[in-house]
């Protein structure tokens, strides 16, 4: 299958939903071009563990999917969490995220989601200068390993 087919199968909510995360699953660090998708499906009962599964060895996304893995860290857990995931391993080049992240970073999203959000704005780095004054709150949080991720990203973004 190609990409343009895996997306087809995944978005469309066709039979053949299961072939194509499990197709997208074996493309390895070539499934970065529909890892948005992926994503997205992440929580469904049907699909959501090959997608993960292909999630887990993907390469980076392609920078056009910005916008949708944006959108998604407002969704559930599952696709909230890959979505931060992906946009951290664009690095500076999911800076447009910056603000989405930071605002998940002080959400009600829960505890996996805002320390993935963390992380990302780290691996943003200096093009996440906007994020320092939600990063700077978040280093006495009373969740130890969500303090540590806000310390070390803020120490990524400063230099």
């Amino acid at each position: 299958m190609t990409h343009a087919e895996i997306l087809a199968a995944l978005s469309a909510g066709s039979p053949d939903r299961q072939a194509a995360a499990q197709q997208a699953m074996h493309q390895g660090e070539d499934a970065g071009p529909v890892a948005a998708v992926l994503a997205a499906h992440t929580g469904d009962s049907d699909i959501g563990e090959p997608c993960i599964a292909a999630l887990e060895k993907c390469g980076p996304p392609a920078a056009d999917q910005l916008p949708a893995l944006t959108a998604l860290l407002a969704d559930t857990e599952l696709p909230a969490y890959w979505a931060a995931t992906l946009i951290g391993r664009l690095g500076a080049d999911g800076a447009a995220a910056t603000a989405a992240l930071a605002a998940t970073a002080a959400s009600r999203q829960p505890l996996a989601v805002r320390e993935r959000a963390v992380w990302a704005l780290g691996k943003i780095g200096p093009a996440a200068n906007a994020a320092l004054p939600a990063l700077e709150s978040l280093i006495d949080s009373p969740q130890p390993r969500l303090a540590r991720l806000a310390k070390q990203a803020v120490a990524a973004i400063s230099g």
